[in-house]
């Protein structure tokens, strides 16, 4: 294969015979005389930019559990904790990026979707170095940038959450890898094993797949490139070195508070709560009482050692059963949710397609560097099967994104470069296709992200913790308060700086006795609202947070105080 830009004269003047839509030759960059081109291009990132800024601004009341979770560990590195700064169920790198605006007075709201802003630019750059490195042609680059903005502003505010970030730098990483240049210059694996650490501090999940994704892309190249196997395996050695020599640091800081080997307790958990149905094995963290480790406001910062129900399919025939059934279950979800990113599945169908039309045989798919996409895309949904994923956690797959517009982008171009008989309507109608499938999701919710997410969780949360401030009495809070958006119980607690002691799906009032609360917050409707009224121990607190029974009436959450009887 001839490294990119040095095409002799005589290649060069018969592209258009001897070179396919994916050529590496045809993609270095946008030709000069295309002006409108470049313009329209560097469009989508100044909107971008615009778009985050007015979505950041109107979401700084978004929250979401986990984003509490980062955000009480950032300031603990602000303030000097050591002792509570580290976690081995969440990644560090998010919090480490809230930790500077922390310390020069940011709200930590606010931080967080100024990180959160930084992270969607993160995953564009990543985007565009895979439509690149795939491959794609300078129109449909442009096509994907402006796609990928689209969607990134949404996915910006809807959670505080490393997962924009890690897609982000997992693309890099594999843009590196699938790169002539991975070959050809000494850098790029330790450029590519740079980006699989960093990925790895954002999210734990990038350590397996840096292992299998890199490895995996070696064995296409492998198979394709024999003439370059040695080299293909000092390339695959020193990314995966590179990779180890940053994440020890972390894996020997884990290791030395959880006195085990540890690169991540996140994994471990995940199976955990999917386990058979004999036991209890949801987090305790959201179905018990219980007290924070000292200096917490809440034990989701580190679930660690919670009572978690561990679990192993080679326990018994029925856990194997189990476990083989949860796979089946969750392969169908997993497909659901790289087929929703897009109205017709064009991106699912369109990288399944890129291997069934290859006529060319190896030589096609070793110039077609976009069929490859379903190498990363797998070895991504492979990775979540044995675990916990719902279908509500799209957001787990935001980096098989851009691979799927790849896939779908690049069959668009093999398409039109075969229908050049046809009439330029017909050459264009898979592209348009392609484009407006990928752009409706994201446009349809293009307005919601730019006005503000209707959350009323986090909207009522925030009213009771300004009105709960004003009163005398502080104490830890206790109840999920749970309503559409999450657990507005656990927000207020933190808006407020109180620890929060859980709850239970099933407590009664003695249950809260127990639960160590000064205040318990629960939904206005619940059942257990009503015993709480008949008991002594616990005074309904609407007559000193609310003006009137009516104004309480419109707070779908009612707060107790524990008194004496």
């Amino acid at each position: 294969m001839q490294p990119q830009g040095k095409r002799t004269a005589k290649s060069a003047g018969s592209k258009s015979q001897a070179q396919a839509p994916g050529d590496p030759s045809e993609t270095s960059g946008f030709a000069a005389s295309d002006v409108r081109l470049r313009l329209a291009f560097l469009a989508a990132p100044i909107f971008l930019v615009l778009c985050l800024m007015v979505a950041a601004a109107n979401n700084r009341h978004m929250l979401n559990t986990d984003g509490i979770a980062y955000l009480r560990i950032a300031s603990y590195y602000a303030q000097g904790q050591t002792d509570l700064m580290v976690s081995g169920y969440w990644g560090p790198l998010l919090s480490w990026l809230i930790t500077p605006l922390l310390k020069v007075g940011m709200e930590p709201l606010l931080a967080a979707r100024v990180v959160m802003g930084v992270s969607a630019l993160v995953f564009w750059v990543g985007c565009l170095a895979v439509f690149r490195s795939f491959g794609l042609p300078p129109l449909t680059q442009t096509i994907g940038a402006w796609l990928v903005a689209l969607a990134s502003v949404i996915w910006s505010v809807e959670y505080i959450a490393p997962d924009l970030l890690v897609a982000g730098l997992m693309c890099l990483a594999i843009s590196v890898s699938v790169s002539p240049k991975w070959i050809e210059d000494g850098r790029s694996p330790l450029l590519a094993g740079a980006a699989w650490g960093l990925a790895y501090y954002a999210k734990a999940v990038a350590f397996p797949l840096a292992l299998g994704v890199s490895g995996a892309l070696a064995g296409v190249r492998w198979l394709f490139q024999a003439d370059a196997r040695r080299q293909i395996l000092r390339r695959l050695a020193t990314t995966w070195l590179v990779f180890l020599l940053l994440a020890a640091p972390w894996i020997t800081v884990l290791s030395l508070k959880y006195r085990t080997l540890t690169f991540s307790t996140s994994g471990r958990i995940a199976h955990a709560v999917v386990g058979p149905p004999d036991v209890e094995r949801y987090h305790p963290f959201g179905r018990t009482f219980h007290r924070p480790e000292s200096g917490r406001l809440t034990a989701w910062e580190d679930p660690t050692n919670m009572g978690y129900h561990y679990w192993s399919p080679f326990a018994k025939q029925e856990y194997a059963a189990h476990q083989l059934k949860l796979m089946a279950e969750n392969f169908h979800t997993v497909l659901g949710l790289l087929a929703r990113f897009d109205a017709l599945w064009l991106g699912v169908i369109a990288m399944l397609a890129g291997l069934l039309i290859c006529g060319g045989g190896r030589e096609l798919l070793l110039r077609e560097r976009w069929r490859w996409v379903l190498v990363p895309v797998a070895c991504l949904g492979a990775v979540y099967l044995p675990v916990y994923v719902k279908a509500v956690d799209q957001r787990y797959f935001y980096a098989a994104y851009p691979f799927l517009l790849c896939a779908a982008l690049g069959l668009a171009a093999w398409l039109r470069d075969k229908l050049r008989a046809q009439t330029r309507v017909v050459q264009w109608l898979p592209l348009l296709a392609i484009a407006l499938s990928f752009a409706k999701p994201a446009l349809e919710k293009l307005p919601l992200a730019l006005s503000g997410i209707p959350d009323p969780a986090s909207f009522y949360a925030n009213d009771l913790a300004q009105r709960l401030a004003k009163l005398d009495v502080r104490g830890p809070i206790a109840g999920s308060g749970m309503i559409v958006g999450g657990r507005a119980g656990l927000y207020a607690a933190y808006l407020l700086g109180q620890p929060w002691h859980g709850d239970s799906p099933h407590a009664n009032a003695t249950d809260f006795k127990n639960s160590a609360a000064i205040f318990l917050i629960v939904p206005r409707r619940a059942p257990v609202a009503a015993d709480l009224d008949r008991d002594p121990t616990f005074r309904n607190l609407d007559d000193r947070l609310f003006v009137g029974p009516q104004e309480a009436e419109q707070q779908p959450l009612k707060v107790y105080l524990v008194s004496a009887p």
